[in-house]
């Protein structure tokens, strides 16, 4: 019948056990969430011990990549977006945010201002990445490396070219060990900077009440 509306067959309502996304209606949010749930997949997939000794299993490692650099992605904006924007002045706008696309380095400024404010920029926070110099030379090689997050989606570009070169060569598992040690350090940020930014905001209530406790009232003439 023309112009009836077929009923859905993929996201429908069963009695029990469904899935709920956006339940508080907050979206923005959830970006944290969203990181850990792309990581927590990426790390089950490593759990596949064929995935660097079965050709066929190479496949599944640019899927790997691809979630571990989401993951980083949602960190950073969550990072921005959230709580740990009040720190910073000017304060970095959601919509700026999430104009910059799929760039993870466009994001680094803002980032850095923030973990500069919580002293953070010296120590990082892990073995591999020390101080967040060394944060930023890792992100620019996977920038580098997937500049769009194109390059583990697909096997072509637009022209029909490789999305990476010929004999792209790494270990997967040794890529994994350093992401989960910049993920760890930015997902515990995720968690830091909501308790930090409510300590500040506390501290500017408290001064602004003594300032006017102490304040003298301003003298008026009268008619």
């Amino acid at each position: 019948m023309v112009g009836r509306a077929l009923a859905p067959k993929l996201f429908v309502k069963a009695k029990y056990n469904n899935t709920v996304l956006n339940w508080h209606r907050e979206p923005e949010q959830e970006f944290h969430l969203y990181g850990e749930a792309f990581w927590n997949a990426a790390k089950t997939l490593l759990q596949n011990d064929a995935l660097d000794k079965l050709p066929i299993a190479s496949f599944d490692a640019s899927v790997i990549v691809y979630l571990y650099r989401h993951a980083l992605e949602l960190f950073l904006k969550e990072i921005l977006i959230g709580r740990g924007g009040e720190l910073i002045d000017p304060r970095p706008s959601p919509e700026a945010v999430l104009n910059v696309g799929h760039s993870l380095t466009k994001l680094l400024p803002d980032v850095r201002r923030i973990f500069v404010e919580c002293g953070w920029d010296e120590t990082f926070g892990s073995n591999t990445a020390v101080t967040f110099d060394d944060f930023t030379a890792i992100v620019e090689e996977f920038e580098k490396a997937d500049p769009s997050s194109f390059s583990f989606r697909y096997p072509v570009k637009k022209d029909l070219t490789g999305a990476l070169d010929g004999h792209f060569t790494f270990s997967v598992r040794q890529f994994a060990l350093t992401m989960d040690e910049v993920l760890g350090t930015l997902s515990g940020a995720c968690y830091g900077l909501p308790e930090i930014a409510n300590y500040r905001a506390e501290a500017v209530h408290e001064a602004w009440c003594e300032a006017m406790q102490n304040s003298e009232p301003p003298d008026y003439e009268r008619d």
